[in-house]
């Protein structure tokens, strides 16, 4: 039910309120509050949980266009409808650009009151009904954003061949500006201690001096890129350092183990990416807490074309491990099928980074098993190569997975509201999300940019209605288009006839 609140100084016209109230809308809308001037509408109104005010101009002390004024910088979505008299109509109709809903004019009639109402009523409704859908839309697209996080990560983790152009891209989606950043690793001796929760906490405490966090739990450590234009200052400063001095000695308390911190050097050059976790790493390595779990180089690179999807560099780079590998234990096939069913044990371990925690990419004692049956070299060399094809592929329909829901969601709104001025900006802020990312995804899930798919969908919905012999006019007004002359030109250029023509 609505809540209203009655603005008047007049107790008859108050009367008179409630009685058109009560009669017309007991069901709908609940008379929460009556007051006599524009002072005390203010300080009930700013108190929220106030659908629409009729508030009456000429009240003692503040007036009512005031107390509406500062009612709407402070809750805009409230619905205000300003009641007024002839001699002030002129001075109300001015003040529409306040942001009024509507007014009415003493003495009104019923018809007049309800009509008015009922506008106001339906505003709020569909304002409702857009806001529900946005927040379950905000809580489909939370899990995007680590998505992103750990794409950047394991990105520069791996050092795939293109991290430079993708962490400018990256850095545009998440809409962060500063160009300096550091690598921080925090790792403990026990593994499997980090989860999301945890993750979380420590983004928020390092937030508390630098804006731009980026994090993922990576290889079973928590890697941290942190980006600020006055990063050097930052971490240089005796309040950063007494940040992290309080976050080891909780997780300390918390876990009953002492956590290591590895930092690279500040950069401003996107090629240093992958040298700035290395050296966070490195840190780590001096510390004796990676020395069990140390990856090899060409490990890396492989991993890095799979995350790419790049299934030539993969093939490739597997080509010269295996050939490394024979060579260097003179085809001995025992030693050969250990070294891959601890390979197999590592990409199960890195490949789920891109994938959903509770998903399985394949099944790990089963490749194991399939590894130790193949007392011929060349054949297991064969079935790596297909097993890497698969993987590949699995990674690939994975994140065009997610991708398409978010288009889906995109789709779905260009549906509803073809008939509407918007643009791609409306629709991102609508859903809460990046205007740059939303456009590179649109354009390469549907092959088309955003204003052409609009365009599209526009244009074939004309086409029906033209067929069923509506009128140009009509059909223009019911696509988006004010113009009828502009419509006529869009589809000549869409269809190459004029809507005329086409009927």
């Amino acid at each position: 039910m609505l809540k209203l609140m009655i603005a008047e100084d007049e107790l008859l016209e108050r009367k008179a309120l409630r009685f058109l109230l009560n009669k017309y809308y007991r069901e709908k809308i609940e008379i929460v509050a009556e007051v006599t001037n524009g002072e005390d509408a203010y300080a009930r109104a700013v108190k929220g949980d106030m659908d629409i005010i009729l508030m009456d101009i000429k009240m003692p002390g503040m007036d009512g266009l005031k107390a509406a004024e500062l009612i709407k910088k402070k809750i805009s979505e409230t619905e205000i409808v300003v009641l007024t008299a002839h001699s002030e109509f002129e001075y109300a109709q001015k003040s529409i650009h306040i942001g009024l809903s509507d007014y009415l004019v003493k003495p009104y009639l019923e018809k007049e009151f309800c009509s008015v109402l009922d506008k106001s009523i339906k505003k709020i409704k569909i304002r409702n009904s857009r806001m529900l859908k946005q927040q379950e839309l905000k809580e489909k697209l939370k899990a995007i954003i680590p998505l992103l996080e750990k794409e950047i990560i394991l990105e520069f983790i791996y050092g795939t061949d293109d991290l430079k152009d993708k962490f400018m891209e990256y850095k545009k989606m998440l809409e962060i500006n500063s160009n300096r950043f550091m690598c921080m690793v925090l790792s403990f001796p026990e593994k499997n201690i980090f989860n999301q929760g945890l993750l979380e906490k420590v983004k928020s405490t390092l937030r508390e001096k630098i804006e731009g966090v980026i994090a993922y739990i990576g290889l079973q450590d928590m890697v941290f890129l942190l980006l600020e234009d006055d990063l050097n200052e930052i971490v240089e400063s005796n309040e950063f350092r007494e940040l992290l001095f309080e976050l080891k000695d909780e997780l300390k308390y918390s876990f009953h183990t002492d956590v290591q911190i590895g930092r690279s050097q500040v950069y401003d050059s996107p090629e240093k990416l992958s040298r700035s976790y290395d050296e966070a790493r490195a840190q780590l390595i001096n510390k004796g807490i990676w020395a069990g779990t140390y990856l090899y180089d060409r490990e890396k690179v492989i991993c890095s074309k799979i995350i790419a999807r790049d299934l030539d560099g993969v093939l490739n780079e597997f080509n010269d491990l295996f050939s490394c590998l024979v060579n260097g234990n003179h085809k001995n096939a025992k030693k050969v099928q250990d070294y891959f069913r601890e390979f197999i044990i590592f990409l199960d371990r890195s490949i789920k980074e891109y994938s959903e925690a509770d998903q399985e990419i394949f099944n790990v004692r089963k490749v194991e098993r399939d590894i130790i049956g193949f007392k011929n070299i060349i054949n297991l060399k064969s079935y790596m190569h297909n097993f890497l094809k698969k993987l590949v592929k699995q990674i690939s329909e994975h994140r065009k997975d997610k991708k398409d829901k978010i288009i889906e969601m995109v789709k779905d709104y260009i549906n509803h509201n073809y008939n509407e001025d918007f643009s791609l900006c409306d629709v991102a802020e609508y859903i809460s999300f990046s205007q740059y990312y939303l456009c590179r995804l649109f354009k390469e899930v549907e092959g088309i940019n955003f204003k052409e798919y609009v365009i599209r969908v526009r244009m074939e919905k004309a086409k029906e209605m033209l067929k069923k012999g509506e009128m140009i006019k009509r059909v223009a007004n019911s696509v988006g288009y004010s113009d009828p002359n502009y419509f006529s030109r869009a589809f000549k250029t869409y269809t190459g006839i004029s809507p005329s023509k086409y009927v």
